[in-house]
C-alpha cells in the first residue's frame, strides 16, 4: 500500500483591520470550503483510527496532521552575520559601504512555520516590548524562533543580527496559511509585503520509506496553484519559500538522475524558491571567494522546465536564535529561505525611500534575479542555484543608478495585441542586460502524469533585443538525455525573462514588449475590461543612455472598452486629460469629432466596425471599435 505522509513547516492568525478586494473575497470562500472538507476527512478519519496521533515529534521533526487521501494520514513537519556577508546584505545594513542605512524599518514581515516564535526572547524585544506578533503562544518552536531570527533579531547577540534588524514580524502556524496570508497583506494599517515559508514535502520520511513518487514531483499541482492565485490577486505581496532539503536523494521515474526534486507550493510560478549555498570567505579581507551549493540542496527544474530554485541564498551554519533565549547554528534550505527574505526587505525599503512608491512583488523578483551573482561553473540560469546567489548591494545598487540615469525599471502595463518598445543607446560598455517579469495567473493543473513537459504559463510575454539584423533572446533551459542546460531562445515557459549581451557593440538597441495568443484576467468579464497583463521591465549596463520619451505601438497604455460596444457607450482608459477624438466609419468619413477624457456617448452610431484616432502627446494614437447594439 502506498504510504503518503508529507513533511512541511507551519504558522497561525493574526488579523486586524482590512480591505479585501472582490478576487480575495472570493478565494477565502473556496479557501473555508476546502478546510471544510480536510477538517471532514481528519474528523471521519479518527473516528476510524484512534491510535493516531494528531502531532509528535520524532528524529528532531515535529509532525502535524493535516489531510487524509486514499485512507492515508498526511503529515506537514519542519523541512547571521555571515549569512549577511554572503549575500552582501551587510553593504547596505548601517555602516555599510553603500551609506544606504537599511534596516527594514517600518516593515513587517510574515513568518508560516510548524510552530510560532519565542516573543519574549531577548531578540526580539524594543522600546515598546516585543516586536513579534503572535496569537498562539502555545505553540512555540526553535525553528520558527531560528527563522524569524534570520529575518528580524535586533543584534542583542552581535553575531546573531537580523537581515532586516528593524522590521516587526507577525508569526503564524502554517495550518490556514493561505487565508491568513490574505489577511495579512490586505491589513489596513500594517500590511505585509514579504511572507517566508520554509517547509515542505520530503520525499522519504525519517523511516526511509518513499512517500512522495515521480509524479508529485515537479509537477504542477494544487497547492502551486492556489498560490499562484493568492499571488495574483494580491500583487504587491511576494512569498519566499525554501526549495527543501532532498538534494542528495534519489528516486525512480524523475527527470533525470539528480535533479527534479521540487513539490509542494515549490513549483509555484510567482514565488521566489531559495537554494541553500555555502559562502566562502578570504580569512583576511571577508571579501566572498566562493558559494557551492550545499548538497542537500533540492534541485529544479519544474516538469515544464521552469527556472526553479529561483536563487540561493546563505542557509549553512545561520547562527540565529532559538526557544529559552538561547542561539544556535542551523543548516538548510529553511535558512536560505529567511536569509533572502530578510534581505529583500531591505531592497524593497530602499525602492521605496528612492521612488516614493510600494513595489510590485514582480519588480521585487526581477531585481533579485537579475542582479544575482553567476556561480563560477555555469553563465545564465540552472536547477541548482537558478539564476545565481542573491547580491543584496547589487540589486539596491541598480535602484540608485536609476536615479542617475544608468539603469531603468519600469512597472507597466501590455494590452491585448500590444507592443511596447524602446530605444538604448549603447556607448562602451561591458554588459546589457535586460529583465521582464511578471505575476502571472494560475496555470491549469499538471499533477496526474510524471514529468509531464506541458507549460503552465497563461499569459506568454516575450521580450527581446534588436540591433540591426541581430535579434538576442532571453535565457531558457533545456532537457538533454543526460543533463538540463540553458541556451538563449523563445522562453515559452518562465515569467520571468532575462537577456544578456556581453561586451555589446556600441549603438542603438531596441528592447520590445509583447506577448503570444490571448491575455487572461480571472475574475473579470472580457466585455467589462480589456485584456492586459501588467509586468516589470529592468535594464542595466553601463555607458547606457534612455530616451526622453518611451515609444509604444498599438497604444500600449492606452485603450478602450467595452469592445465591442453594447450599451451606446465607451471608456478611454491611459488618458490624463481631454483630447481630441475622431471616429471614422469603414467608407473614411469622420462621424463623429469632438474632446473626451474618459467616455465617450456613441449610441447614434449604427452597428459595425469603426476606426479611433486618439490624439496623443506626439502623434494620433489609433484604435478599432465594433459597434454592436
Amino acid at each position: 500500500m502506498r504510504k503518503l505522509i508529507y513533511l512541511i513547516v507551519l504558522l497561525s492568525g493574526i488579523v486586524t483591520g482590512q480591505n479585501l478586494s472582490e478576487g480575495n473575497l472570493q478565494l477565502l470562500e473556496k479557501i473555508k470550503y476546502e478546510k471544510s472538507k480536510r477538517s471532514n476527512r481528519i474528523e471521519q478519519f479518527l473516528s476510524k483510527n484512534p491510535q493516531t496521533k494528531l502531532d509528535f515529534k520524532k528524529k528532531q521533526k515535529n509532525y502535524m496532521l493535516f489531510d487524509v487521501k486514499a485512507n492515508l494520514p498526511i503529515y506537514l513537519a519542519t523541512d547571521n552575520l555571515n549569512a549577511a556577508k554572503g549575500t552582501k546584505t551587510i553593504k547596505i545594513q548601517p555602516g555599510g559601504e553603500l551609506n544606504l542605512n537599511l534596516s527594514g524599518k517600518n516593515a513587517t514581515v510574515g513568518v508560516w512555520d510548524i510552530g510560532v516564535a519565542e516573543t519574549t526572547h531577548d531578540e526580539f524585544q524594543t522600546e515598546n516590548g516585543t516586536k513579534v506578533e503572535t496569537e498562539d503562544l502555545m505553540d512555540i518552536s526553535d525553528h520558527a524562533t531560528h527563522v524569524t531570527g534570520t529575518i528580524a533579531a535586533i543584534g542583542s547577540n552581535s553575531a546573531a543580527l537580523g537581515m532586516a534588524f528593524g522590521a516587526a514580524v507577525k508569526s503564524y502556524d502554517a495550518d490556514d496559511v493561505d487565508s491568513e496570508i490574505i489577511y495579512a497583506a490586505n491589513d489596513a494599517t500594517n500590511p505585509i509585503y514579504f511572507s517566508n515559508h520554509s517547509y515542505g514535502f520530503y520525499i522519504y520520511d525519517d523511516d526511509n520509506e518513499q512517500v512522495l513518487f515521480a509524479e508529485d514531483i515537479g509537477s504542477y499541482n494544487g497547492y502551486a496553484q492556489q498560490w499562484d492565485r493568492i499571488s495574483f490577486e494580491n500583487k504587491n505581496l511576494l512569498m519566499v519559500s525554501s526549495a527543501g532539503n532532498d538534494g542528495i536523494t534519489s528516486y525512480e521515474g524523475g527527470m533525470l538522475l539528480n535533479i527534479d526534486k521540487l513539490n509542494y507550493t515549490k513549483t509555484a510560478k510567482n514565488n521566489l524558491v531559495i537554494a541553500n549555498a555555502n559562502p566562502a570567505f578570504n580569512p583576511l579581507t571577508q571579501q566572498l571567494t566562493d558559494f557551492p551549493i550545499n548538497s542537500s540542496s533540492s534541485q529544479g527544474p519544474t516538469d515544464d522546465l521552469r527556472v526553479k530554485p529561483d536563487i540561493a541564498g546563505d542557509g549553512t551554519n545561520v547562527f540565529s536564535s532559538v526557544m529559552e533565549n538561547e542561539y544556535d547554528n542551523y543548516s538548510g534550505t529553511s535558512m536560505a529561505s529567511p536569509n533572502v527574505c530578510g534581505s529583500l526587505v531591505l531592497v524593497h525599503e530602499h525602492y521605496t525611500n528612492t521612488t516614493g512608491n510600494i513595489p510590485k512583488a514582480a519588480t521585487i523578483k526581477a531585481l533579485a534575479c537579475h542582479t544575482a551573482a553567476d556561480d563560477s561553473t555555469n553563465e545564465g540560469p540552472d536547477p541548482y542555484f537558478g539564476w545565481g546567489l542573491l547580491d543584496a548591494a547589487s540589486a539596491a545598487q541598480l535602484i540608485s543608478d536609476t536615479t542617475t540615469g544608468d539603469a531603468l525599471i519600469a512597472e507597466k502595463r501590455l494590452v491585448q495585441a500590444g507592443t511596447f518598445t524602446m530605444d538604448v543607446t549603447v556607448g562602451s560598455s561591458d554588459n546589457l542586460s535586460v529583465s521582464l517579469s511578471w505575476t502571472d495567473p494560475a496555470g491549469p493543473l499538471r499533477e496526474l502524469v510524471a514529468n509531464n513537459p506541458d507549460p503552465v504559463l497563461v499569459n506568454d510575454l516575450d521580450v527581446k533585443i534588436t540591433k540591426g539584423d541581430e535579434t538576442f533572446l532571453p535565457w531558457r533551459l533545456v532537457l538533454t538525455e543526460d543533463n538540463v542546460l540553458n541556451e538563449k531562445g523563445d522562453n515559452v515557459v518562465d515569467n520571468y525573462e532575462k537577456i544578456d549581451i556581453d561586451l555589446p557593440e556600441p549603438g542603438i538597441y531596441t528592447i520590445s514588449v509583447s506577448h503570444k495568443g490571448d491575455l487572461v484576467n480571472p475574475g473579470q468579464s472580457p466585455l467589462e475590461r480589456p485584456k492586459y497583463q501588467d509586468y516589470s521591465l529592468i535594464i542595466s549596463g553601463n555607458e547606457l543612455s534612455f530616451p526622453l520619451s518611451l515609444k509604444q505601438q498599438n497604444s500600449q497604455e492606452v485603450y478602450i472598452y467595452p469592445n465591442p460596444v453594447t450599451d451606446g457607450l465607451i471608456n478611454i482608459y491611459g488618458l490624463k486629460k481631454a483630447t481630441e477624438v475622431s471616429i471614422i466609419n469603414i467608407m473614411g468619413q469622420t462621424v463623429w469629432i469632438g474632446e473626451a477624457k474618459n467616455r465617450i456617448a456613441v449610441s447614434h452610431l449604427e452597428n459595425g466596425l469603426y476606426f479611433m484616432k486618439i490624439k496623443g502627446a506626439e502623434n494620433y494614437i489609433a484604435k478599432f471599435m465594433l459597434m454592436n447594439n
